[in-house]
């Protein structure tokens, strides 16, 4: 559904503007901002659980391409959370969970929306670890190939 283009109002002092329509003005920006929060935590869900899955094969091929050295521990620990279902149920649920909880509480809905907003920084910090971390093998990769 698309919204429609509503224009600034004209110049007005402040004691012109109307109340009703500030706070029609206010509803919708809120809507605009929870449909934004929602979007960015679905996405993110789908990519964290993209990387979850992920880590297994990641293992493979990172434990072939070291060649028996052992990995850093934060690869290491990155490749023990691939492996781990307590983990791939938060991935899964506490997102679903959040937006019942939205949806429950949508007359007031400033305590899910914080909880959506901190979930989606946690969702974004598993993902940066998860990159990051199985990425530090590859320096080990590297100065293997160069004393071949």
């Amino acid at each position: 559904m698309l919204l429609p283009i509503v224009s600034d109002p004209p110049e007005m002092s402040p004691d012109e503007v109307e109340l009703r329509q500030l706070a029609h003005e206010v509803r919708n920006l809120r809507r605009l901002v929870i449909a934004i929060l929602i979007l960015a935590l679905v996405m993110l869900t789908l990519a964290s659980l993209h990387a979850f899955f992920s880590l297994p094969q990641y293992g493979f091929v990172l434990e072939e391409m070291v060649g028996g050295r052992p990995l850093p521990k934060a690869t290491a620990i990155t490749l023990a959370i691939g492996s781990s279902f307590p983990v791939l149920l938060t991935l899964a649920l506490l997102p679903i969970a959040s937006m019942a909880w939205l949806w429950i509480q949508r007359k007031q809905p400033a305590a899910p929306v914080f909880a959506m907003l901190c979930l989606c920084v946690l969702l974004m910090m598993f993902l940066v670890w998860t990159h990051l971390a199985l990425a530090l093998p590859m320096r080990q990769v590297i100065t293997g190939i160069g004393g071949l």
